[in-house]
């Protein structure tokens, strides 16, 4: 039961880190290709995160317990893929951990104002929020996988509720005839990627359940899974409520260059139920601290393999928190547009990281007929399939970047 447990609780790690409140902007990008095609994509861009997140698992399993991107980069790609492993992760995680600390201290900010009427400095706030949960982090996966159970439990019933609230006005053929509009998947496609983008949790996994096969590689398909799923409902309840055109449509969302805010109020004004806000709010402040929990433990243990800190003294494990957290929190405070430019690229890091370099390693360690715990069925044509798609991401975000892409507005 205890072991069970644990499994359940890594499953809901590796999908808590990727289900975030980015989750909720899904829609808006996908709206202008229809639903059927907004399905595909997110199966195509689940399959390619899948499959490279197993590879991790191959390459990762060829390694001494508390292994990280650092050694496998190290080891499989020599000095210049240790550098860009480097580069992209510090950059996309430190991007992320900043964003996720801003957005908590917000919340924090808002709660404290509620309780007590008081408003408290923003820097105040940046430091109890981080310290609160960076403290979980640093006191181990084991402390991250009780607290993630508890807020993902939280963060289920807030995202169901508004599920069985909204189902009802679900209008049929806006989902099956809606105008599907093919240009635009190019722009969707990157953003799709990232939303899956939860495999630098694996190392850590990998530490707390040990060299099992079988449960880490259930762990992996059941947290990409997950996300694929949630993803799923929440396209059902907005895409068949909202249509495409008219009044509260996305289509006057995005003409006003609206936000996630303007969504919820077209959803409400149709439903008429103002709940949803309820529910919206507390799903999105709790998927903050999940996604937090999940980024931070992968850049502290990413930081304790590069430094090579292997013991768990209580003053070892604080050096490497600092190094975590105070980069991101002064990120935030002094250069919040830092931390919003690099998230712009996000998905370049994304394929980067999790797309090109885990086939490029797997190829690596194969040639070189290291003795394997577990190897993936997958081909070397397969593997150089996923080095060509996660190019292909990287060009797409160049492009819209660049403005060269049909843009829905």
């Amino acid at each position: 039961m205890r072991e069970s447990l644990k499994t359940l609780g890594c499953i809901l790690i590796f999908a808590g880190t990727a289900i975030g409140a980015g989750m909720l902007a899904l829609p808006l990008t996908t709206a202008a290709v229809g639903f059927p095609i907004a399905m595909v994509l997110l199966i195509i861009c689940w399959l390619v995160m899948s499959l490279t997140a197993l590879l991790i698992l191959e390459a990762n399993l060829s390694f001494p317990d508390g292994a990280s991107f650092n050694t496998m980069a190290r080891f499989t790609l020599g000095r210049g893929g240790q550098v860009t492993t480097w580069l992209s992760f510090l950059l996309l995680l430190y991007a992320l951990t900043a964003a996720y600390v801003s957005g908590g201290s917000s919340i924090l900010s808002s709660v404290i104002k509620l309780i007590s009427g008081a408003t408290w400095p923003h820097w105040i706030n940046t430091l109890i929020f981080t310290i609160a949960l960076g403290g979980i982090v640093v006191l181990g996966t084991r402390s991250v996988d009780f607290i993630n159970r508890g807020l993902m439990a939280i963060k289920g019933f807030a995202f169901f509720s508004i599920f069985f609230l909204i189902f009802p006005d679900i209008k049929v053929h806006h989902l099956v005839s809606s105008a599907q509009q093919l240009p635009y998947v190019w722009y969707t496609l990157p953003i799709l990627i990232t939303a899956y983008g939860s495999h630098t949790v694996i190392p850590s996994i990998r530490n707390y359940i040990g060299p099992d096969v079988k449960r880490l590689r259930l762990i992996i398909v059941s947290g990409c899974l997950l996300p694929l799923i949630i993803y799923t409902c929440w396209e059902i309840i907005t895409l068949g409520v909202l249509p495409l055109y008219g009044a509260n449509s996305f289509h006057a969302i995005a003409s006003k260059h609206g936000s996630i805010n303007d969504m919820v109020l077209s959803l409400q004004n149709i439903v008429n139920k103002k709940t949803i806000d309820l529910g919206v709010n507390i799903f999105t402040d709790v998927a903050i601290t999940t996604s937090f929990l999940g980024v931070t433990m992968s850049l502290f243990d990413f930081l304790a393999d590069a430094f090579r800190v292997k013991s768990n003294k209580f003053y070892d494990r604080f050096i490497i928190g600092l190094l975590t957290f105070t980069p991101a929190v002064l990120f935030a405070l002094l250069y919040p547009k830092g931390f919003v430019l690099a998230l712009g690229y996000a998905s370049i890091f994304c394929s980067i990281l999790l797309i090109i370099l885990p086939p490029l390693m797997v190829l690596n360690l194969r040639r070189k007929n290291k003795k394997k715990v577990y190897r993936t069925w997958q081909t070397t044509p397969v593997l150089w399939v996923l080095v060509i798609v996660g190019v292909g991401i990287i060009v797409l975000q160049i492009l819209n970047s660049l403005n060269m892409l049909p843009v829905f507005s």
